[in-house]
């Protein structure tokens, strides 16, 4: 196969008239000029001196003498500027950092496409004043001036930045191009060090490369040498041709050089496969890989395109073993690595500790639990730490974090944590001052994690007897020279921008370079599988080709706004939007194809990954017209299927019930069953077993914000404290009751707030807003109430309150087994009172209540179906009620939802009827409670998981049960 770099090669051998070291060869990126080297190597038969093989980018920098400024240099540079401009209304550094990066992007594609900017700024302005008028002539606001004005000054920043840089001989990209286009264009322009330049393989030019290739070309100093296929070129609706064919109709261009055939005249073998998940496309990828013949992949024939560039480690774990030579053309990003992560997480407990201002609470560096519990158990750690004692004093140290029920924890209380008194200290010191009066030794604590994880990684290595390079941990040991590099550069910029002086600041500036910094993997560039990215494919051809993530808003790239000018003013003074960008995705895509032989297009169908679930367009586009096109070019598409359920079936839990559990049962029955613990057995007895046999609790973190439960309980003890110092118990309650209660509420609610949520500040944020809300729950209820009574004393009736909440037990003679006769029942009422002659037996709820969780239509139901379970637990109050008071003349279980008063109480309904129970419906539940006990103690019964997995939703035990 003849690559288009072959092509190339051969032309300017042969058509060149000067020595082939007054030639420059400008190729898109550096990768193009080193295989464009190799074909020039392969035709030459005798010495000769090489031409200039230079990107763009570096044609750029020799022609100006300017060198493309680091980004978050970049980004300091414009501080300095915007500073220096905007004098005391400066912002601060890390308030900049947030909008910054966006504007200098929209500055490089204003000057990269060279129109005049000052207009450009002008209409964005015009734009937000018309945006922020008010119809009605009331003026702006404040808030509306500062906004206009924030956008009013981007025509002076961008002036001012591009003098600032220019004046350094430094430049963002956009700017290094239009200083370029300039000087070529002009009429004294500058000579150049070369006869004659070939622009190979370009199609989507910006404003700045047209000027300078136009410029030359005029000049007979250049010429551009194309790669295009009449298939999308001839075609005026195909968008893989967009670009050339307005190079052709505004260069007056007769025929553009090496425009082929390729889609018409020769074959190709294209399938396309439809996979579930990223990893089954990678090992999809790795099986086509071993059907090629042995001899393509060794001559660089055969490439591995990765459209998503998340998916080059599965690509990399699913290459097979005997795959020879693999050439990685795109860098892995370091934020990407495990161990990356662990520097960020260190970072951020310090960068947290300041925002909480934990400081206030007079710990000495008070840690975040969940930062700290986020370093910690880090795998890093555990390679760090001496030995396997330390590991196992970590797990039992983040077990302490946790139980201490603690948000923020001093290095005094983690020292105490650890174990042995000061060993914590003497392991984590170094990394655990307090950095927030002086952020700069941040960096240096940095550095030496690095170098211990560094001496870490080579004593483990030469303990297990394994080559670094060999071992699972390879990649985050390489990554902590590129983190190591970003640090020094943090800490240059420390030391020489006085901006940089908090550790907000600086954290947000690691992060951006951490983003830039990636992890070389190196490889042989001419030899071997050919792993990349779309982009570094322009120029390359292969004769075989896979390409992975080929889904829409992938190829191509989804639309994005990432910018701060306007969509209709962009597109007006033909700054690319959407539009542009698609077509040069689709070109990419296309010239790759044009001369391959054998193409794999993979793209994913399950939509719970990154990216669309829809295939790429340009798939739909290759199927639809390709077999009308050329015949002799194939086409198969299938959807692989992963293996059903029903081929391997899911893989039941059932535990028997052996001598040891029935004896558990026994003293379960001994201590009572609650209607919560039977509940756990309705919804699951698999759930059951875990909690109550073999007693397994969650590891249950500190409660940073109220959580439902301890709202709840907070709001029953706050109205029973209330109603007990009233002294209300057996009294008939009035109005004036409620009115005596409420100015009592705030008091007894942080009270209560205290002695449940121990150690908690309610005294901002959402705990505040939640504090609030259980002090309005208590003054709602007893506003209601007291409404209650002034319509009972209307009607002449009363309301008794017989006491509050109350823990009742009952022994209920059931026939079980031999051995069991009896089965105690016990359960908590909230309150209860006396309507007439109606005793009212009364659950408090501050969640929400559905009417379809309080009507039983089969009684066969209230043991079965979880969705009963507010219903069984009314009816199991009830119950113990008539089984130890007796049963009264009219009993009525129900239900007060602090979320909806103004029902009133919610009560049941059941087959017979709705609110007031008598004994035949009592005899009627026990009935099925005997049933559902003879089952809970029945040995031929085993527990098992729920079939129903809504119920495993919020459960505590579904990772144990796969699920």
């Amino acid at each position: 196969m003849q690559t288009f770099l072959d092509q190339v090669a051969q032309k300017v051998l042969e058509q060149t008239d000067h020595d082939m070291d007054k030639i420059c060869l400008v190729t898109p990126n550096r990768r193009a000029g080193l295989f464009l080297k190799k074909s020039f190597s392969v035709k030459i038969t005798q010495p000769i001196w090489a031409p200039d093989v230079l990107s763009m980018e570096d044609f750029i920098g020799r022609i100006t003498g300017i060198t493309i400024q680091e980004p978050v240099a970049l980004l300091l540079d414009f501080y300095k500027v915007y500073c220096r401009e905007e004098k005391q209304q400066a912002e601060p550094l890390e308030e900049f950092l947030k909008w910054a990066p966006m504007l200098i992007k929209d500055f490089n594609d204003i000057d990269a496409h060279m129109p005049d900017p000052r207009p450009i700024f002008d209409s964005v302005t015009d734009v937000k004043r018309i945006e922020t008028w008010n119809p009605d002539g009331k003026a702006m606001s404040d808030f509306q001036k500062k906004y206009v004005i924030f956008f009013e000054k981007f025509r002076k920043w961008h002036a001012a930045l591009a003098n600032e840089l220019t004046r350094g001989k430094i430049a963002y990209q956009g700017l290094a191009y239009r200083l370029a286009a300039d000087t070529l264009s002009a009429e004294e322009a500058p000579a150049l060090p070369w006869d004659y330049i070939y622009f190979i393989g370009f199609s989507a030019l910006n404003q700045a490369e047209e000027t300078i290739i136009r410029s030359l070309t005029k000049k007979r100093k250049a010429e551009i040498l194309w790669d295009a296929d009449k298939y999308y070129f001839n075609n005026p609706n195909h968008e893989a041709g967009m670009f050339l064919r307005k190079y052709r109709k505004q260069w007056n261009l007769t025929q553009l050089s090496f425009m082929g055939d390729h889609f018409t005249s020769s074959k190709k073998n294209i399938r396309i496969y439809g996979v579930a998940k990223n990893v089954n496309q990678a090992k999809l990828a790795a099986n086509i890989l071993k059907t090629f013949p042995k001899d393509s992949i060794p001559s660089h024939q055969t490439a591995v395109v990765l459209a998503n560039e998340d998916m080059l480690l599965p690509m990399l774990n699913s290459i097979p073993d005997d795959m020879g030579k693999v050439n990685i053309t795109m860098g892995f990003p370091i934020r990407k690595t495990s161990i990356y992560a662990l520097f960020e997480s260190l970072f951020q407990m310090h960068v947290t500790t300041l925002r909480m201002k934990s400081a206030a609470t007079g710990l000495k560096s008070a840690f975040y639990f969940k930062d700290v519990v986020r370093f910690f158990r880090h795998p890093a750690i555990s390679v760090l730490l001496p030995g396997e004692e330390e590991t196992l004093s970590t797990e039992a140290f983040i077990r302490k974090i946790y139980a201490s029920k603690k948000t923020f924890l001093s290095v005094e209380r983690l020292d105490s944590f650890w174990g042995e008194e000061g060993k914590f200290k003497t392991l984590f010191s170094t990394y655990l001052e307090g950095f927030a009066k002086a952020p700069y030794k941040m960096i240096p604590a940095l550095l030496h994690l690095k170098t211990c994880l560094d001496e870490a990684f080579r004593r483990k290595s030469a303990e297990e007897n394994i080559a670094v390079e060999n071992a699972p941990w390879f990649t985050d040991f390489e990554a902590l020279f590129p983190i190591s590099v970003v640090l020094r550069k943090l800490e240059t910029f420390a030391a020489q921008q006085e901006e940089v002086n908090d550790l907000r600041t600086l954290f947000m500036l690691f992060q951006a370079m951490a983003r830039e910094s990636k992890l070389v993997l190196s490889g042989e560039p001419l030899a071997g599988l050919q792993i990349m990215g779309m982009l570094e494919t322009r120029n390359l051809d292969f004769k075989n080709l896979i390409i992975l993530s080929a889904n829409e808003d992938i190829l191509p790239a989804a639309k994005s706004s990432n910018s701060l000018l306007p969509f209709d003013i962009k597109a007006y003074y033909n700054i690319p939007v959407y539009k542009e960008k698609d077509a040069i995705f689709a070109y990419h895509f296309y010239r790759l194809l044009q001369r391959a032989e054998n193409v794999h297009i993979i793209y994913n169908t399950q939509s719970q990954d990154m990216g669309s679930s829809e295939k790429s367009r340009f798939i739909t586009q290759l199927q639809l017209e390709m077999p009308q096109w050329n015949p002799n070019i194939v086409i198969h598409e299938r959807i692989i299927p992963l293996p059903s359920a029903t081929e391997e079936p899911e893989q039941d839990i059932v535990i028997g019930k052996n001598k040891e559990i029935l004896e558990t049962l026994q003293l379960i029955n001994h201590k009572g069953f609650s209607p919560t613990t039977l509940n756990h057995y309705i919804r699951c007895s698999l759930f059951f077993y875990f909690r109550h046999i073999a007693t397994i609790k969650e590891t249950m973190a500190p409660e940073e914000t109220i959580q439902a439960n301890t709202l709840g309980t907070v709001v029953h003890e706050v109205l029973q404290q209330l109603y007990q110092d009233e002294q209300l118990v057996g009294k008939e309650l009035q109005p004036h009751h409620m009115d005596k209660m409420i100015p009592a509420i705030e008091r007894i609610t942080a009270t209560k707030f205290e002695e449940f949520y121990k150690g908690g500040d309610i005294s901002s944020g959402k705990n505040l807003l939640l504090a609030r809300v259980a002090a309005r729950f208590v003054k709602n209820f007893l506003m209601a109430e007291k409404k209650f009574l002034e319509d009972l004393q209307a009607k002449g009736k009363t309301l008794k309150y017989i006491r509050a909440e109350k823990e009742d037990i009952a022994e209920v003679p059931m026939a079980i087994s031999d051995n069991i006769s009896t089965i105690r029942f016990k359960g908590t009422t909230d309150r209860i009172d006396q309507l007439g002659n109606t005793i009212r037996v009364i659950d408090y709820k501050t969640g929400k209540v559905e009417k379809e969780e309080l009507k039983i239509k089969d009684w066969n139901d209230i043991t079965k179906d979880p969705q009963l379970g507010k219903s069984f637990q009314l009816m199991m109050y009830a119950m113990l009620y008539s089984r130890k008071y007796g049963m009264p003349v009219e009993l009525m279980p129900g239900i007060v939802s602090f979320r909806n008063l103004g029902a009133g109480l919610l009560t049941l309904s059941y087959p017979e009827g709705y609110g007031t129970i008598d004994p035949a419906i009592i005899q009627q539940f026990e009935s099925k409670l005997q049933e559902l006990m003879q089952e809970i103690f029945d040995p031929a019964t085993p527990f098992r998981r729920t079939e129903d997995e809504q119920n495993c939703i919020n459960c505590d035990f579904r990772i144990a049960c796969n699920r």
